[in-house]
Formats: structure tokens, C-alpha cells, sequence
């Protein structure tokens, strides 16, 4: 099932397309943040927060980058990062996004038996179509404060 994450992923990114570093973090929250609020139903804040550290803590050991990442009971901030964006390597952070929400779904999937993978994917998919064709609503969206508390 691992696979069906990654072409889920893989698909997301397509439609989001070839973002300033800004705008991509701010898909990534958005994403993640469409996911986090579908699994909480599910599985609860605790989870969730444990869950999200793991993700962030594993990706930032490939991609140092995504140290400055944080994940609370409100869902994934980007803010250190997102403060030096201009700066950032597009690509590298490309492949950050990617890995984060992979092992996000992975690890969810795990835990519900794949039960949720297909709400997940779905919650994941709308936030791409809104991503991809107005990359500004990703600007105007905050993922902050969105989460459960």
C-alpha cells in the first residue's frame, strides 16, 4: 500500500506543479493539514502530534532542511523555514514536501490498517486541485489553527 501513498503523493505534486519554495511550503501545510484534520477523526490529537514528529524527525535526517519544521497539537508549522524561503532550494524542498507526506500516509495507513487511505488520498487530492489552479489560495489559506485542538 506503501506504493499507492506514493503515487498518491506523486500525483498531488503533478497538480500542485513547479512552485516557488513560499507557495510549496504553504501547499505542504495545506496538505498535510487536509490529512491531519481527516485521520483526526480517527485517530486523536496525541496520535497525530506523535505521528508528525516521527514524519519530521526521520525527513530531516535525509533533508536537513526540514529541521526547522514543527508539528503540535495544531498540525505542521512551517514558519523558521518559511521565514527563509527565497533562500531555499527548490528542488531539495520539492523533495521534501514529497517525503513528508508519504511517510505521513504511510505511517497512517499502518496504524488504521490502510482503512483510511482512500478518505486520506481524497483529503490530499481536493487540496491539490485548489493548490495547483490558484497557487494564491495557498497563500491566503492557513493550515494554522485549522487542526483539532
Amino acid at each position: 500500500m506503501a506504493s499507492d501513498h506514493d503515487a498518491c503523493v506523486a500525483a498531488w505534486m503533478r497538480r500542485i506543479g513547479e512552485l516557488p519554495p513560499r507557495k510549496l511550503l504553504q501547499a505542504m501545510q495545506l496538505g498535510f493539514g487536509a490529512v491531519w484534520i481527516r485521520a483526526h477523526r480517527t485517530l486523536g490529537v496525541v496520535t497525530l502530534v506523535a505521528v508528525g514528529r516521527r514524519v519530521l524527525a526521520r525527513a530531516s535526517e535525509s533533508i536537513p532542511l526540514l529541521g526547522s519544521l514543527n508539528v503540535d497539537a495544531d498540525g505542521l508549522h512551517c514558519d523558521e523555514l518559511d521565514a527563509r524561503a527565497e533562500a531555499l532550494d527548490a528542488s531539495g524542498l520539492r523533495a521534501g514536501v514529497q517525503l513528508v507526506l508519504v511517510d505521513f500516509l504511510t505511517i497512517l495507513g499502518r496504524l488504521t490498517s490502510e482503512v483510511l487511505a482512500s478518505d486520506l488520498h481524497a483529503e490530499l487530492d481536493k487540496v491539490g486541485h485548489r493548490a495547483g489552479s490558484t497557487p494564491e489560495s495557498a497563500a491566503t489559506t492557513s493550515p494554522r489553527g485549522s487542526g483539532p485542538s
